[in-house]
């Protein structure tokens, strides 16, 4: 059976309750033979005398934080006696399962497995499975990677349901377009709040039919979110508000969406038995306005003078300047999604992604801007732009993406507990200007153009150095600028007359420009 990881105890919601006979119940009720070394041995370690369970165990199951194990919360030597007793019942119901588990040296005939005596008995098979699943190679990379996870065997449930919150969105439709092409299942949690996503989810049931699953559902409704989660093996999260200029407007709202839902999404992971592995998709909004990158205006873009940085784009290295409240929601979930990775041991990963572009993209004058840039033309409507028109941008094809986030999933031993930049790199950067004089070369349409001044958290320059990903798997983009502006061109010309189409592109004879 494929291997998955679990996380160093604590992780369940009710460990820092102090009712322990509550907490006794609820564990005596879920235990089963699949759960039993993830739920009823951490509760045993949280609550017993530690020292007896940690000889040898892997430096892993302590908290990297707390460097230890959390004091017993024992209300009385009553409960203190009434916990033990509820899990060694458990054990025993639960000792095939866990005698199976242990080396092939320490099988026996299913008829004579020994009774756990004490709970020291338990502790003892516990730290045998956990020091024989450390030495898997599997294993030791991700130790090697400094990621504090413990594996153990997954039933093998769920293990093609792949949820996907914002799934109706335009990252969201590509992704599952193409899990559902590849035999998946596909649940997608999405409020169909934007324009175009009620398109998106349409076309999705056309082509794909009953494997095809929608939640209508907001990311701040946690018990919905938590019983989606409990049937997946995979997450893509895609759910948030995902403009500046709207987080200017209600950034409280923003919060909400982007830390808050992210927030649950993780609790709702963390109370899992096999905890699904999750791709977050963050934002270079993480790294500020890049005022102090020095730059100079070269024809009608602007470039770095550094040739390093012109040469490669910004890295992972670069430290994190969270501007605008955008930026610091989806700033605040990045490092959320790092830091349960780290010390509950998710298998986690987290994009920062540059500008995406692709087919199912409803751009407007807020998110959006090469499909905005191409809708406008489409109708034969001018553009405003804010600032000179020179800002560049490093601009990744949708298929790009798709294809390395089935990477991450696949290198996920290697993945989990990073961040990675993500774009089109140095070979694939444009700026405003020059994608207009795209447009024009490709459907013959001259926009007019008005200039307004800039606004606040606007980047002149900004390019992705995707190195560290290309390195962890290989990825690389293989669509350029002009072969996918073309694609994306034809697919809106089929779009022509649709109610989205309309609504993405109002008769206004100003229309906003696009946030970058």
């Amino acid at each position: 059976p494929r291997q998955v990881v679990a996380w160093p105890f604590p992780h369940d919601d009710d460990s820092v309750s102090p009712n322990i006979t509550k907490r006794m119940s609820r564990a005596y009720h879920d235990l089963c033979p699949r759960a039993f070394m993830s739920k009823a041995t951490a509760m045993l370690r949280h609550h017993s005398d530690s020292a007896q369970f940690t000889d040898g165990s892997p430096p892993s199951l302590c908290n990297k934080k707390n460097s230890g194990h959390v004091a017993p919360h024992v209300a009385s030597a009553a409960d203190d006696k009434r916990m033990a007793s509820t899990l060694l019942r458990s054990a025993n119901l639960a000792r095939p399962s866990i005698q199976n588990r242990l080396p092939r040296s320490n099988h026996h005939d299913p008829s004579s497995y020994p009774r756990f005596e004490n709970l020291s008995e338990i502790g003892t098979a516990r730290n045998t499975i956990e020091r024989s699943a450390w030495q898997t190679p599997r294993v030791r990379r991700m130790k090697r990677n400094g990621v504090a996870f413990v594996p153990r065997l997954s039933s093998g449930s769920h293990s093609k349901t792949v949820l996907i919150t914002g799934g109706a969105g335009f990252i969201g439709t590509n992704v599952a377009h193409h899990l559902l092409s590849t035999g998946n299942a596909v649940i997608i949690f999405d409020n169909l709040s934007r324009p175009g996503t009620a398109d998106n989810l349409r076309w999705l049931r056309d082509e794909h039919g009953a494997r095809l699953e929608h939640v209508d559902a907001d990311v701040r409704d946690a018990a919905v979110l938590r019983r989606a989660v409990a049937r997946v093996s995979r997450i893509y999260h895609f759910a948030a508000q995902v403009a500046v200029t709207s987080s200017l407007i209600a950034p409280r709202e923003d919060f909400e969406i982007n830390a808050g839902g992210t927030l649950n999404l993780l609790e709702a992971i963390r109370t899992c038995d096999d905890p699904p592995v999750l791709l977050f998709t963050s934002t270079n909004k993480v790294y500020g306005r890049c005022e102090d990158l020095a730059l100079e205006r070269c024809g009608e873009r602007y470039q770095a003078c550094d040739e390093a940085l012109r040469r490669n784009g910004v890295d992972e290295t670069r430290g994190l300047d969270f501007c605008s409240p955008y930026g610091c929601s989806k700033g605040a979930a990045d490092q959320y999604v790092l830091d349960y990775a780290h010390t509950f041991g998710l298998p986690a990963t987290v994009f920062r992604m540059s500008c995406i572009y692709g087919p199912h993209q409803h751009g407007n004058e807020d998110q959006g801007w090469v499909a905005h840039f191409l809708r406008r033309a489409l109708a034969g409507e001018s553009v405003t732009i804010y600032g000179d028109g020179c800002q560049v941008r490093d601009i990744l094809f949708a298929d790009d993406l798709v294809r390395a986030m089935m990477l991450a999933h696949q290198h996920i031993e290697r993945c989990a507990g990073q961040a990675f930049n993500i774009g089109g790199g140095p070979a694939n950067t444009i700026s405003l200007l020059e994608l207009l004089h795209q447009i024009r070369d490709l459907t013959g349409v001259r926009m007019e153009i008005e200039l307004r001044p800039w606004r606040a958290a606007d980047q002149r320059f900004y390019v992705s150095d995707a190195g560290k990903f290309r390195a962890t798997t290989g990825w690389q983009p293989q669509i350029g600028i002009r072969q996918g502006i073309a694609r994306l061109w034809a697919w809106l010309q089929t779009q022509t007359g649709s109610a989205s189409l309309d609504a993405a592109l109002p008769r206004a004879v100003a229309a906003s420009g696009p946030a970058l």
